[in-house]
């Protein structure tokens, strides 16, 4: 298991009590895919391979499973906190195999009218987690 998401599972147990990895299946992460309409960035597809759903620091899910919300089609949400941010992949970050991850504010109702570099999700991930610590 990548070393991050060891170090995810070990934050939540100290947080929460309990955590254990819940791997996404394959059908769920091909779904994730046909929803972005292209493969996963790498990281995220191996943090669900991995891990699965994570709900602390902040919930992470199989995009898939992301209902709908007032967001424009190129954002594609696949996490959110308890401060109302949505964080999701912006599809107008070009063809690299990551995308840029940008952040929804729900009572701002805005996205940044430019997309952001496109980052690995675990520099993402490994921020998010330092927010939290």
């Amino acid at each position: 298991m990548h070393p991050l998401h060891l170090r995810l599972l070990e934050q939540t147990r100290r947080a929460l009590g309990e955590a254990t990895a819940s791997p996404e299946p394959a059908e769920r992460i091909a779904a994730a895919e046909a929803r972005l309409g292209r493969p996963l960035p790498p990281g995220y597809r191996r943090f669900l391979e991995e891990l699965g759903p994570s709900f602390w620091p902040l919930r992470i899910e199989n995009l898939a499973m992301f209902g709908g919300g007032p967001w424009p089609e190129y954002f594609v949400p696949f996490a959110s906190d308890a401060d109302g941010l949505v964080y999701g992949f912006d599809l107008r970050g070009g063809g690299a195999a990551d995308l840029p991850i940008d952040s929804l504010d729900l009572e701002a109702d805005e996205l940044d009218e430019h997309p952001c570099p496109a980052i690995p999700f675990e520099d993402w991930l490994a921020a998010r987690m330092e927010e939290e610590a």
